[in-house]
């Protein structure tokens, strides 16, 4: 009998797979996890997994590379909707529960951040560099190099609005993403202009010669991890709806790539030295960078994306002009496959209420960087004691954002107008206007007067 294909649709979303990083400090945040701990909190926690049906398929690993970071891995697993990532985060929630108490057991406390904020590593050891992987399924071959593309135009926004490492080894650091910093393996990627071996081989040539590595797996963005795209650029975060409200987002790029796959059609390249130059200024400011455009960029088609305008933007303002970028072929194709997913608002509330929030001129949050930076101001002498509390409640309640719960109560009805607002978008159903010829319809331009005297009138 052959297989049921459920709701998979051929332009729609994917399953989706999550490598959650974590690095084990003690309980009185002196000191980390030495591989002998690490391997039995791993070994205690696969024993909690295997006493648990629905966590059949999840795995904990421990790193090789640092004796202090795990790395629980998630199935493949369906996000087409609400229900789906429901039972997805729950699941997760209840498996990062289990490590929790299997840590507990040693003495030991597992921190989702992008790296350390307590403990600096011992002897000159290099820091953890904790991330959380997210792997989209690729079903066709033809799509890769559209979804890669994408990922890579839009990794400085996507970059800010993760950048969660500002506190570290009890100081606070100039950069808001200091795991994006010091990670060696972290650059820009080459655009592909077809995904053949060919295109693969020239890949591995530049990423050998010009960054000295030999492992296509510490991209950024990483076509040819098995039957995925991996996004390893990301931090490792602390709160379940905040990585929620990621995927979401992560999916809805990648739909747009399946969709400009099936019609033939490419989005114009940006160059790599202005995506290196503005994601190292997201690495730095978070979603307060003010991103630059290419210049040299050809625009076939004008809108109100600022790399279109050829003008500055805020990096979290930048990331809701992308929601709303108009194409010929889909009016807004990334506002339209969150529709496809059935997004609710509440679902992306943990970045969109801050991004909103921003692009109005409020001093609100917009990630966990932020959050951290102000944590560690107001809080003062007892930040570590609080951060550690916060981290045990965002990693294993879905329903908890700090983040969200501090625009909301600041601005109530700003984002209560807010709300009102993307509730409309996300439920309207719109269809890109096309004229008789194909071609964008244009304004006509106002006549221009002929004579002196008709200028006076």
């Amino acid at each position: 009998m052959p297989p049921q294909l459920g709701e998979i649709i051929e332009d729609g979303p994917s399953r989706h797979r999550l490598r959650k990083g974590l690095i084990m400090v003690s309980r009185d945040r002196r000191r980390e996890a030495t591989r002998e701990e690490q391997e039995r909190i791993a070994a205690h926690a696969m024993q909690i997994f295997a006493g648990q049906a629905a966590l059949s398929g999840y795995t904990v690993e421990a790193d090789p590379a640092h004796p202090a970071l795990l790395t629980i891995v998630t199935p493949f697993a369906a996000v087409h909707t609400p229900v789906h990532r429901d039972i997805f985060f729950q699941q997760l929630g209840q498996a990062l529960s289990a490590v929790l108490g299997a840590a507990e057991t040693l003495d030991f406390f597992p921190v989702g951040a992008g790296i350390d904020p307590f403990v600096a590593p011992p002897n000159g050891q290099p820091p953890a560099l904790c991330a959380d992987v997210h792997e989209i399924e690729v079903l066709d071959d033809l799509e890769i190099n559209r979804i890669y593309n994408l990922f890579r135009q839009y990794l400085p926004e996507l970059i800010a609005l993760s950048a969660h490492s500002a506190l570290y080894a009890g100081r606070l650091q100039k950069d808001l993403s200091t795991r994006m910093r010091l990670n060696p393996a972290s650059f820009t990627p080459p655009s592909l202009t077809l995904y053949s071996s060919k295109q693969l081989d020239r890949l591995k040539r530049a990423v050998r010669k010009d960054y000295g590595l030999g492992d296509l797996a510490q991209l950024d963005v990483n076509p040819i991890a098995p039957g995925a795209i991996a996004l390893r650029f990301v931090d490792a975060q602390a709160s379940l709806r905040f990585i929620r409200a990621q995927m979401l987002l992560f999916q809805a790029i990648a739909i747009h790539g399946r969709a400009l796959a099936r019609q033939g059609s490419q989005m114009p390249i940006l160059h790599g030295r202005i995506i290196g130059e503005n994601k190292a200024l997201a690495v730095e400011a978070g979603p307060g960078a003010i991103f630059r455009p290419d210049r040299k960029r050809e625009v076939k088609r004008a809108s109100q994306w600022y790399q279109d305008r050829k003008a500055t933007e805020r990096a979290s303002t930048a990331l809701l002009e992308a929601l709303h970028l108009r194409t010929v072929e889909d009016s807004r194709p990334i506002l339209h496959a969150l529709r496809m997913l059935k997004a609710d608002y509440t679902e992306l509330t943990p970045w969109l209420l801050g991004a909103e929030l921003r692009k109005r001129g409020e001093a609100c949050l917009v990630n966990y960087g932020e959050y951290q930076v102000r944590l560690f101001y107001v809080a003062r002498e007892r930040w570590p004691a609080q951060l550690q509390t916060d981290l045990r409640r965002l990693l294993t309640d879905p329903s908890a954002d700090l983040v969200c719960e501090y625009n909301e109560a600041k601005f109530t009805r700003l984002a209560t107008e807010i709300a009102g607002e993307w509730t409309q978008k996300l439920a309207r159903r719109e269809f890109a206007p096309r004229p008789p010829s194909g071609k964008p319809l244009h304004r006509s331009k106002p006549r221009r007067p002929h004579n002196r005297q008709e200028k006076r009138q």
